[in-house]
């Protein structure tokens, strides 16, 4: 069994909370897009409501 050197752990560890931490990133900005979203249409429904204006 081959022996595992110093380094490989703590590279390991580095490496699953990048992806942790970048995986977390890309869910708040997709959340935020969809808040967006949500708000333009909100927007353009009262637009709409309000006979054309804003």
């Amino acid at each position: 069994m081959p022996k595992l050197t110093f380094w490989r752990l703590p590279v390991a560890l580095l490496t699953v909370i990048a992806v942790l931490v970048l995986t977390a990133a890309q869910l708040a900005t997709a959340v935020s897009d969809v808040e967006a979203e949500r708000s333009d249409a909100a927007d353009a429904a009262q637009t709409t409501r309000c006979g054309g204006r804003p």
